[in-house]
């Protein structure tokens, strides 16, 4: 029994060293994991674009929607009071623009007959969200225009808010619209420098 076993045992390893050296000879390859190099370039970032992207798609016209046309730019650091302001103005001032062409894109979409009961819901949800993060911007630029940073902190919170809703309305009751995600994640990137900014001179 003993030496039955043994017997295998060698057949097994000769049969294993066989197949070794055939494929060696062969030279067979295997496919192998690709390698990540410590030098690979950095994730993508939103960088403008030549030509506007649509971030509400089917809309009746075909009509784009707002495209950001800039990454949110970084918070000044240990910036003077006037600076700061001027920062928060003009983020605010770009991102109020942009708000309202992507509310007609949104308002063009309630209008679509071919639009369903749920993602009409969330739409006019947006709609009505989206306007008061216009009004609450516009709130915004006027309380650090006249000095005021513990309101201006109070209304920048509220936009992020604000797209929050919008966001959830979809994910809970359609799916995550990437668009809208898209649009609103980059209102959060705006809003949170602002806030950065304004942090130490908001009390």
């Amino acid at each position: 029994m003993a030496l039955s076993n043994q017997a295998l045992i060698i057949i097994s390893i000769s049969s294993l060293l066989l197949s070794l050296s055939a494929a060696s000879y062969y030279d067979v390859d295997t496919p192998s994991a690709p390698s990540v190099s410590p030098s690979a370039s950095p994730a993508p970032t939103l960088t403008p674009t030549s030509t506007p992207v649509s971030y509400i798609s089917s809309t009746p016209d075909g009509a784009p929607g707002s495209t950001p046309s800039t990454a949110p730019s970084t918070a000044p650091v240990d910036a003077p009071p006037d600076q700061v302001s001027q920062y928060v103005e003009s983020n605010m001032a770009g991102t109020l623009t942009k708000t309202q062409e992507f509310l007609e894109a949104i308002r063009k979409r309630i209008n679509n007959p071919s639009t369903d009961e749920y993602t009409l819901e969330c739409l006019k949800t947006c709609e009505e969200v989206y306007g008061a993060a216009v009004d609450d911007m516009k709130n915004t630029i006027d309380d650090v225009s006249s000095g005021d940073y513990y309101k201006a902190n109070i209304d920048l919170s509220a936009v992020s808010t604000n797209v929050d809703t919008c966001d959830q309305c979809f994910e809970e009751m359609v799916g995550e619209d990437p668009e809208f995600k898209k649009f609103d994640d980059w209102i959060r990137g705006v809003a949170g420098n602002a806030l950065a900014a304004l942090d130490k001179y908001r009390t």
